[in-house]
């Protein structure tokens, strides 16, 4: 229930055993059959994401947060990103001579606190505003956020990491349309396949996102030497793929999560998001009152083979791709809720319901380990 993870079809993983050790730039003979596979993955990429142009060379989500940055800001420059507690992400701006601004965010809500926001891109004007959160629960404001920053040059980025699948199914917002420059992030989260990272847009700073990136070695690497062709193969098939099953899964991962959601909050267990319906993702976040006590309740979780993490995001993308449905999520539901409760009352389980929730648990690995993808 990892948030961060989810699992490879067969046919992705035989690709990305495949040619590790080979180069892909023009510069090497031999190469013209890796340039043809990156092509064709960069089409499908356009294809399912809607966009006119994609780079799909970073090696990670990282790695296109800061391919943005060092191609599209300068030192001194401000860049907008929710903070850390709102699952901003962590990178160090000053390591890199920006200045951060912090995204006000709403914790009633669980969303960006927008009437805050367009105040302070009017005081602050950041030169780029990071859109995206790793708590990420709901659409966020992009449409007047992208229109006030426009209106002064400014540039606003999409980190869509955990929500990747999801846009990529028409589950979720899609935030190119709605007016922001670039989406990328990770492409191993709630989108199922390796791991890497894509920069996606319709044209905009395609150059200067090159640059940096380094299409071709020998020309002034910053970032990427080695695009990994094995990779970048496999994730042409899991695109692929997804053009064929991407609509259904990526809907009813929204509709596990709701159902886990719904389950859970019946047991009493405190969410977030509840005022707006829980959830809109692939995640579900239960309300702690920090990383400490989180990583305490995912040890006590870990003990009974349900796997999370301490900021408690309990994820159904992978449960989804290995076939589980409402119904197991609501078997999920309720042996959380029973292991929480026990902890809250510092009770311990009675041995009868430790074996019925023992019995559940086996029967969804069961089941999970049976699928077909």
């Amino acid at each position: 229930m990892v948030v961060s993870e989810n699992v490879l079809s067969p046919s992705v993983k035989e690709t990305l055993s495949l040619q590790h050790s080979r180069y892909h730039a023009s510069f090497y003979g031999g190469t013209k059959i890796f340039q043809k596979i990156y092509s064709q993955t960069q089409e499908l990429a356009n294809k399912i994401f809607h966009c006119s142009h994609s780079i799909i060379s970073p090696l990670s989500g990282n790695m296109a947060v800061l391919a943005v940055i060092l191609a599209l800001t300068k030192p001194d420059d401000k860049i907008a990103i929710l903070p850390l507690s709102a699952g901003g992400y962590p990178i160090n701006l000053e390591f890199l001579y920006r200045k951060r601004v912090n995204i006000p965010f709403n914790l009633d809500e669980y969303n960006i606190d927008l009437s805050t926001m367009l105040e302070i891109i009017a005081q602050e004007k950041p030169e780029l505003i990071f859109l995206g959160s790793s708590l990420f629960l709901f659409s966020h404001p992009v449409q007047p956020i992208a229109k006030a920053v426009h209106e002064y040059g400014g540039i606003v980025a999409y980190d869509g990491s955990h929500v990747l699948g999801l846009i990529a199914g028409e589950q979720f917002q899609d935030p190119l349309k709605e007016g922001a420059d670039l989406l990328l992030g990770s492409t191993h989260k709630s989108f199922p396949g390796p791991q890497g990272g894509v920069i996606l847009s319709n044209g905009f700073y395609e150059r200067e996102l090159e640059e940096v990136i380094g299409a071709e070695p020998l020309e002034g690497i910053v970032l990427v030497d080695n695009i990994h062709n094995s990779r970048v193969a496999a994730l042409g098939v899991a695109f692929e793929e997804f053009q064929h099953f991407g609509r259904n899964y990526a809907r009813q991962v929204v509709i596990n999560s709701k159902t886990l959601a719904q389950t859970l909050d019946s047991n009493t267990i405190p969410l977030h998001g509840k005022s707006n319906g829980f959830t809109e993702s692939h995640q579900v976040i239960m309300k702690v009152q920090d990383f400490d006590e989180g990583a305490k309740l995912r040890d006590v979780l870990l003990d009974h083979r349900i796997v999370t993490d301490a900021a408690m995001r309990f994820g159904t993308a992978e449960l989804t791709r290995l076939g589980l449905r409402e119904e197991e999520m609501r078997i999920i539901g309720d042996c959380i809720s029973q292991i929480l409760r026990g902890l809250f009352k510092s009770q311990k389980l009675e041995p009868n319901v430790l074996k019925t929730i023992n019995d559940k648990i086996d029967s969804l690995i069961n089941l999970t380990q049976n699928a077909k993808l």
